[in-house]
């Protein structure tokens, strides 16, 4: 569970990089990329982690075994 609560963290963390990263691009398409692919990563990561999450638990569910 805390791993869920430390993605959460750690998207947050990454999505004001990401904006920040944004904001001060001044238009520069290369800044504007390393941005969008921050951002996009995160996002990926963060889904990944709360789908391995809801499969454990169902997993739990169905088999009746506790991971942790």
């Amino acid at each position: 569970r805390y791993a869920i609560t430390f993605a959460g963290f750690f998207f947050l963390i990454q999505l004001l990089v990401a904006g920040y990263s944004y904001l001060t691009s001044a238009g520069d398409p290369g800044k504007v990329a390393a941005a969008t692919k921050t951002l996009t990563h995160a996002t990926i990561g963060l889904v990944i982690a709360i789908t391995a999450f809801a499969i454990t638990q169902i997993l739990q569910s169905i088999f009746g075994f506790s991971v942790l």
